[in-house]
């Protein structure tokens, strides 16, 4: 046994500790269904993961990506309105003033944003923070005819008269009663919504 002192060579010369190669690649991003440190995810019936990147997002993360952007487009419009004196603001909210025409505005601006979006992205500004990514079903991004498609649906029912806000909750909610968890602007479309992760960009690629 030698009788050098531990972490020395002989000759009394202090090992140098192991160095990593240098210009090792980093390690390659995760496929889809994988979790970091864990590897894919199991794969659905539907041939999607069931968790993880390209899983089927779940019906919370849709709901706020939504919200995220109907606040983008309703606070400003509000704002417009007031400034126009179309809506005044006192003891109460007096609408008499709001022509008939002005609330479709931000549908409209809304739809065309989203249908623009879903094609250079396949995602809006509140699906990106919501961590959702809308693809159709070989995971490419949709075409203009499947955004606009997608985009047209709710904004048609939100414009119906009388019954509004009960048309537009039916196309979202009909995705519970969907294996896919497809609206009718998804079914429309032939469009699915899935994770995505949030990497600094609205494409969600790294």
């Amino acid at each position: 046994m030698s009788d050098e002192p531990a972490g020395q060579e002989p000759g009394g010369r202090d090992r140098e500790p192991p160095q990593s190669p240098v210009g090792a690649p980093p390690p390659p991003p995760p496929v889809p269904g994988q979790v970091w440190g864990v590897g894919p995810a199991p794969v659905g019936p539907d041939g999607l993961p069931l968790w993880g990147e390209g899983a089927l997002a779940s019906i919370g993360k849709r709901a706020a990506g939504r919200i995220i952007d109907n606040v983008l487009f309703g606070v400003p419009f509000l704002f417009l309105a007031i400034a126009q004196g179309w809506i005044t603001v006192g003891d109460k909210v007096d609408l008499t003033h709001l022509p008939q025409w002005a609330p479709v505005l931000p549908v409209v601006a809304e739809a065309v944003y989203e249908c623009c979006c879903y094609v250079r992205w396949g995602r809006t500004i509140g699906k990106w923070v919501a961590g959702t990514k809308v693809e159709l079903g070989d995971g490419s991004l949709p075409g203009w005819h499947q955004a606009a498609l997608r985009a047209l649906v709710p904004m048609v029912a939100s414009v119906v008269p009388f019954l509004p806000g009960l048309l537009t909750l039916i196309v979202f909610l009909l995705a519970l009663t969907n294996p896919l968890r497809q609206g009718l602007h998804d079914r429309a479309a032939g469009t699915i919504v899935v994770s995505s992760a949030r990497n600094g960009n609205l494409s969600g690629r790294r």
